[in-house]
């Protein structure tokens, strides 16, 4: 079983610290829009980061909880507000 590791003096795993993953997604053209507007990306550049990621079905299988983060940070706040208040 592959784990995430923490560097450090002794083994520790980030599933030994928390109780749950979260994944904020983000449409793939959202995220290209956004890293060329905001941090004034190539397409070369911006297709390298996104070759280096994991495909979004690693973080949808492993994450108990998916904040969608397609259209404004009021929408996300409401997801969050949302989740928080069933705990």
């Amino acid at each position: 079983e592959e784990r995430a590791q923490y560097s450090g003096a002794s083994k520790l795993y980030i599933e030994d610290i928390c109780d749950e993953f979260w994944y904020v997604y983000t449409k793939p053209e959202i995220r290209r829009q956004r890293m060329k507007e905001t941090r004034n990306y190539s397409d070369e550049k911006v297709d390298s980061v996104m070759r280096n990621q994991q495909p979004d079905e690693v973080f949808f299988e492993q994450c108990s909880f998916v904040i969608k983060n397609n259209t404004t940070l009021s929408d996300v706040y409401a997801q969050l507000k949302e989740k928080l208040d069933q705990q």
